[in-house]
């Protein structure tokens, strides 16, 4: 198996991935904020016109967020498994801040249990195959200086494969709703 080399030394474990992985998450909670506080102005035109354009940003960064840190991570020398935790640092803080902002009102299993509901599900799987790109850009990286490397190999190919079935299972099958169903009964069975 030939492994993309990274085109610095490494650095630690976590140091080379922090910047990518923090500056994507500043993105995601001042989009947040913002596509919460402009609401709050009663500027219909500009409410809409914010809002909208915050929640474009903020959808694509958190479902593909994880292509721009795992290349960048890449580039500032991360190792593998460095790469593939920043690139899951955001997905998996908006599913905890998700279940945290539910848990006022449901009961800590529940809570636990909404984690795992489609929309969050679907966000993890953006973001595997979001990292199975982002595998096959840093190999065509490593090529360009002159390394020997496979641009396409199994692993990004499981990677984006896998974003493919879930993204079928999870919104197009039955416009979703067969999913959601799944997703309730197994509410109804444990929590009814």
């Amino acid at each position: 198996m030939i492994v993309a080399a990274r085109p610095r030394a490494k650095r630690g474990y976590a140091l080379p991935a922090l910047l990518p992985a923090v500056l994507l998450l500043g993105v995601v909670v001042l989009q947040t904020f913002l596509h919460e506080w402009v609401w709050t102005l009663g500027i219909p035109s500009l409410t809409r016109a914010t809002g909208e354009v915050s929640f474009v940003v903020l959808m694509l960064t958190t479902n593909f967020g994880a292509l721009y840190v795992y290349v960048h991570a890449y580039l500032r020398g991360a190792g593998g498994s460095g790469r593939i935790a920043a690139a899951l640092a955001t997905p998996i803080a908006c599913i905890a801040f998700d279940v945290f902002r539910v848990s006022e009102f449901f009961s800590p299993a529940e809570s636990l249990y909404y984690g795992l509901c489609p929309t969050s599900l679907s966000m993890l799987a953006a973001n595997v195959g979001a990292m199975g790109l982002g595998e096959i850009a840093c190999r065509l990286i490593a090529r360009r200086s002159a390394m020997r490397v496979r641009v396409v190999t199994p692993g990004p190919l499981v990677a984006l494969a896998f974003y493919a079935a879930s993204f079928f299972v999870i919104t197009l099958w039955g416009d979703g709703s067969h999913w959601f169903y799944i997703y309730m009964r197994g509410y109804v069975f444990f929590f009814a």
